[in-house]
């Protein structure tokens, strides 16, 4: 395979066990959910990786968190899930009766990011996770977080102007991917899924896909997940 897609496929990988780990997280975060909002917030949102001014983004129209994509490829899991839980807090808010009217950080926000466990901070402008520094993959201490730190600095020298050189780093992290089976939840599955593309790749979709993909998850037990791919232009 020659070396940019290959590139853009273990982007994608990576991309993808991100996603799916933040699903987790809010299967997990669903057990904590007031009894007055869970049959509301049961289904779980789209969640998108994005190049966004801000680290993350809820829409509660089309049920959906975009999360800036180059802080969720430099950053620890652990501050991945901050930002990810923060916009939680705030969908569950505009669902709840008492949040649907008040400001996004209101009393009902606060109260949600505290059983969430949520910095009601941490996508503001002065948040530390604005700094690349900040709990950066170099220093985490998680096997799978400095699995993914090599494999982000393989993929930089797989943009090398040297063929060879290019050729090697994308091999090398493919290599990797498939020798440890890079993943972040790969644990406990309960069933087995058919994987259907849902439309073609483009660099923007329309909202309307968003809405779309809500409901086939709330209504036709279908798991939605959105990740990057090679846009050819």
């Amino acid at each position: 395979m020659p070396t940019k897609p290959l590139a853009s496929k273990i982007e994608s990988d990576l991309s993808r066990s991100l996603i799916l780990g933040l699903r987790w997280e809010y299967a997990g975060a669903l057990r904590k959910a007031p009894e007055v909002i869970r049959r509301r917030v049961a289904t779980r949102p789209n969640i998108l990786l994005s190049d966004i001014g801000k680290l993350g983004l809820a829409d509660p129209e089309t049920w959906t968190i975009q999360l800036k994509s180059s802080f969720a490829a430099a950053h620890r899991f652990d501050a991945v899930r901050d930002v990810f839980l923060h916009e939680v807090a705030h969908l569950w808010a505009s669902v709840h009766p008492e949040g649907e009217h008040e400001t996004s950080h209101g009393p009902v926000f606060r109260a949600l990011c505290e059983l969430l466990g949520a910095d009601p901070h941490a996508t503001a402008q002065k948040s530390s996770f604005f700094d690349p520094d900040c709990r950066s993959l170099d220093g985490s201490p998680d096997p799978q977080d400095q699995l993914r730190a090599k494999v982000h600095k393989l993929l930089a020298l797989a943009n090398s102007p040297y063929p060879e050189e290019a050729r090697s780093a994308a091999s090398k992290a493919s290599e990797l991917i498939t020798r440890y089976n890079l993943t972040l939840i790969e644990e406990d599955r309960e069933r087995t899924f058919i994987s259907r593309f849902m439309c073609d790749p483009a660099k923007r979709h329309p909202r309307y896909l968003g809405v779309i993909s809500t409901i086939l998850q709330r209504f036709f037990f279908v798991e939605v997940v959105w990740i990057p791919a090679w846009v050819v232009s």
